[in-house]
């Protein structure tokens, strides 16, 4: 299927109209199946191998549908692939495509792009350059290249009229969170709307994702396990990035990736630690870890592409986060309830006091996922409690940044998921600041 702009791909009631009536359609044949196991009408071999089929045919629609709107449907489809641990592996394995494998744009395309950006002819910069990109995601598409002095490069253009899908999905989303904050009572959601426009227009311009790759390399300069591509400059654009080319495959390639020496438990460890470094330790991160952009080269290192999408997180709450952790590993509500309060979380009470119930809520369950296993937990009495805090002291303010890092932890988790590895957060966060997980996290 290739990709091309059409007139119904900017029209913001059409992209909501095609998306929610896939939902529905879904939805839909779900409940009909459990309602005929419900009612005995079907037996459960016969459910089960009926919601396999059906969850393979509803994933290839999702796909297909994501991969033809593009823009953040894109984005959107490549967070939720990495969620192994609460969605089927029919939907997971098929979405997985939209890390790496979006139906690409034709060369021609991409040609007058970097040409135009260049302001010479391929001939004049390229030695080779491939026509069928090794990589096509949401905003852009990578091919292989040889520059005319033998450097091996990785050449990320742009799509034409991205811009103009993004502003267009941008508005949906206005739309969608002004919906939410009144049917669920969760206050201004406006905040979040400005700031994921932010980072949008920031992971359009290439020239300050280039910026922040030459960041991220500088920070892990002395550690030899971890590579970051360097940036071409001469070369670079608002709309064209060239990086060196470097040699891999995808972290969830679990064939590959430990056959170049790790276990799954060190692979694990040394993925969650580069992003625990950046975090507590530079202060600055890249926040979109799918997949597509961790590679494992077949030295044993690990690789960082794409940082378009990168953030610096104020001195503020990174010290907050560590007195949280801390909090929750002594079982301390009161320095819990300073650390949100710190960080910038607010209920809709407006008073600190007001934390007290949620962050009794997260000793009493982040203390079992770390010290015990997050899959042995009851995600239904979890969500339930939640649901019924909100409804009585909805969460009305709370640090955008964490909206970053809860995107981290999302896939790193989908991942760990992936490899079935449990990871010792105590000894990871024992690499940065001491904290010791005092007792039993009781029942969860």
């Amino acid at each position: 299927m290739k990709a091309s702009p059409t007139k119904l791909k900017y029209k913001p009631v059409v992209r909501v109209l095609l998306s929610l009536g896939l939902f529905l359609h879904i939805v839909l044949w779900i409940y009909i199946l459990v309602y005929l196991r419900r009612f005995r009408l079907l037996s459960y071999h016969g459910f089960r191998q009926r919601m396999r089929r059906l969850n393979e045919k509803n994933a290839r629609r999702v796909y297909r549908l994501m991969a033809y709107l593009e823009g953040l449907f894109i984005k959107v489809g490549q967070f939720i692939s990495t969620r192994f641990d609460i969605l089927p592996k029919e939907y997971t394995k098929e979405l997985a495509r939209l890390q790496d494998e979006v139906p690409p744009r034709p060369f021609e395309e991409m040609r007058k792009v970097i040409e135009g950006e260049l302001g010479k002819s391929l001939e004049e910069v390229f030695e080779k350059i491939d026509s069928e990109p090794v990589a096509s995601a949401s905003l852009a598409q990578v091919h292989h290249a040889i520059l005319n002095d033998g450097r091996e490069v990785a050449v990320k253009v742009q799509y034409p009229n991205i811009d103009k899908i993004v502003r267009v999905d941008l508005k949906v989303l206005k739309i969608i969170l002004r919906i939410l904050s009144r049917l669920q009572n969760t206050g201004d959601l406006t905040p979040i709307y400005r700031e994921f426009e932010r980072y949008i227009s920031w992971e359009l311009d290439f020239v300050k994702e280039g910026h922040n790759a030459d960041r991220v390399r500088k920070n892990f300069s002395d550690d030899p396990t971890v590579i970051v591509p360097e940036v071409i400059w001469e070369l670079t654009r608002p709309k064209l990035l060239v990086l060196e080319y470097i040699h891999g495959v995808k972290v969830t390639d679990k064939e590959a990736a430990l056959r170049f020496g790790f276990t799954p438990k060190e692979l694990m460890e040394k993925v969650v630690s580069v992003y625990f470094t950046q975090i507590l330790k530079h202060g600055f991160f890249q926040a979109d870890p799918h997949p597509g952009n961790i590679f494992v080269c077949p030295d044993g290192k690990i690789a960082l592409l794409d940082f378009g999408l990168s953030k610096e997180l104020a001195p503020g709450l990174i010290s907050g986060l560590m007195r949280f952790v801390q909090g929750v590993a002594n079982a301390d509500e009161k320095t819990v309830v300073e650390a949100l309060w710190e960080m910038g979380f607010s209920t809709k009470d407006r008073r600190k006091e007001g934390l007290e119930d949620f962050a009794r809520f997260v000793v009493r369950y982040g203390r079992g996922a770390v010290m015990k296993s997050a899959r042995k937990l009851n995600y239904q009495r979890i969500v339930q409690e939640l649901v019924e805090m909100s409804r009585k002291n909805p969460m009305v303010r709370m640090p955008t940044d964490l909206l970053l890092l809860g995107r981290v932890f999302g896939h790193l988790m989908g991942l760990g998921r992936y490899y079935k590895v449990r990871l010792n957060f105590e000894k990871i966060l024992a690499d940065f600041f001491p904290v010791r997980w005092r007792g039993s996290p009781g029942e969860a």
